[in-house]
């Protein structure tokens, strides 16, 4: 009798349980997730080839009381963990699981009130939210600089802090964010992603695809505000803005000299120096000056690519600047 009555109050026990857990279940993860970047759920799905047809939605709910026939434990804590049977990835809860399938099916459930885009996480959405409102509510305590994202708030702190957490595993270089690391990682590997659609060469960066793409296009969007001239490149802009201001912020440290590019003073740094860094590969002649070398290098080849337009004699370079025509024709017009 005294056994039956433990087995009682045992089962009365884990009747209780099992109430106190119906009435206060694991709360959503979706909380969690509320203004995080840190986790990319485009880039999970990318990495994914299954389509979404092909999701299998028998393992979103489980038999009760059965366990999952795919479910794992960790090393470190030994905690039950579901794992998505197409990615592999394990989640503490069915509501983590349930968000995540949504990545394979396509589901947005979540959707803007003002222009109707969905979302898989409603912590996305109200992100998102924050573009119509302008609400910036992480703010700055350096700077007062206000954040709609918490993740970039994190990256502005990083500025002030100067922390570098992302480190690169092949040099041991560091970074403030994880994309500038992921760019980084591409002068190891030669990866470059991004391909220009009308001659074929790839880039690391997008950035530097959506400079070479206006080669093509002649697409100058940088426009001076002054004269009117239109540029391919911010930093060209920039440069050409210290013809009408005067600004000269690159001065030589010898002679005090300024100038308004860096490569400029680079060029004008070697008088100075007697670097010759432009050595000629067929008699190895340095040259200061890259123009210099591309000059000399027509001895060699015997290129002559200017073209005297009344006799059609070609040179080497230019005898006069704003004239392509010889001394004998010049002077016989």
């Amino acid at each position: 009798m005294e056994m039956d009555a433990r087995r009682s109050t045992g089962q009365m026990e884990a009747e209780d349980g099992g109430e106190e857990r119906a009435r206060n279940p694991e709360p959503s993860s979706e909380a969690e997730t509320e203004d995080s970047d840190d986790w990319d759920w485009t880039r999970e799905a990318q990495s994914c080839s299954t389509p979404p047809s092909e999701v299998p939605l028998s393992h979103d709910s489980p038999d009760v009381g059965e366990k999952p026939a795919s479910c794992s434990k960790t090393k470190n804590t030994g905690k039950s963990k579901i794992p998505c049977s197409l990615f592999g990835k394990g989640f503490k809860s069915k509501e983590n699981l349930k968000q995540h399938i949504r990545i394979h099916t396509g589901e947005t459930p979540f959707l803007c009130s003002v222009c109707g885009r969905g979302f898989t996480q409603k912590g996305n959405l109200k992100q998102h939210m924050r573009t119509h409102t302008g609400e910036k509510p992480f703010v700055c305590s350096f700077c007062g600089k206000g954040f709609a994202k918490k993740g970039t708030f994190n990256q502005q702190m990083r500025i002030h802090t100067g922390e570098k957490p992302f480190n690169c595993s092949l040099c041991g270089k560091g970074f403030a964010k994880k994309e500038t690391l992921n760019q980084h990682m591409r002068i190891h590997t030669g990866e470059k992603p991004f391909v220009c659609s009308f001659c074929g060469k790839g880039f690391a960066k997008k950035g530097i695809l959506d400079q070479h793409m206006r080669i093509h296009t002649g697409e100058k969007p940088f426009i001076c505000s002054l004269c009117g001239k239109g540029f391919a490149e911010k930093g060209k802009l920039n440069i050409h803005m210290r013809t009408h201001t005067g600004e000269k912020p690159f001065v030589c440290s010898f002679c005090g000299k300024g100038f308004a590019e860096k490569g400029s003073l680079n060029k004008h740094m070697r008088t100075h120096t007697g670097e010759k860094s432009f050595i000629c590969s067929v008699c190895g002649r340095g040259f200061a000056e890259k123009g210099t070398l591309n000059q000399h290098m027509r001895i060699h080849t015997g290129e002559k690519p200017f073209i005297c337009s009344v006799c059609g004699r070609g040179f080497r370079e230019l005898e006069f600047e704003q004239s392509v025509d010889c001394n004998e024709c010049l002077f016989t017009k």
